[in-house]
């Protein structure tokens, strides 16, 4: 998906997402709002998706 330059973006496997996009997906997904890392080496738009592994594995 194309996302403007300095919009909020999430960085997923998947892709990068408009950032609200994402959470409303999420949310409509999950029930609850996604942990999201900020970006790095000056990437204040840019959030990456907290990888959560399934503790039952």
């Amino acid at each position: 998906m194309l996302v403007a330059r300095y919009a909020p973006q999430v960085v997923a496997i998947t892709g990068t997402y408009h950032r609200e996009c994402y959470e409303a997906w999420y949310f409509g997904r999950f029930g609850r709002r996604p942990t999201l890392l900020a970006g790095t080496n000056g990437d204040r738009h840019r959030f990456q998706v907290r990888e959560v592994r399934d503790k039952a594995a």
